[in-house]
């Protein structure tokens, strides 16, 4: 479910270097989104905890569109 709202939200999967630049060393997944709203990036620990990392746009109108 969680890999399909990405892919909708214009996801792409980060892995390698890039992706320990947003775990800092964690178990879990990194993604790269960019949609209407901005561009950021997005992680899912295994523990299930998320970050959103906004790179361009509106903190608040990235939370309300990943929020419905």
């Amino acid at each position: 479910m969680l890999r399909v709202k990405l892919w909708r939200w214009g996801g792409s999967p980060v892995s390698g270097d890039a992706a320990q630049k947003y775990l800092s060393g964690n178990a879990g997944k990194a993604w790269h989104l960019k949609n209407e709203q901005g561009r950021f990036g997005l992680t899912v620990l295994d523990n299930t905890l998320c970050s959103v990392f906004v790179h361009q746009g509106e903190p608040a109108t990235l939370q309300n569109s990943m929020e419905a």
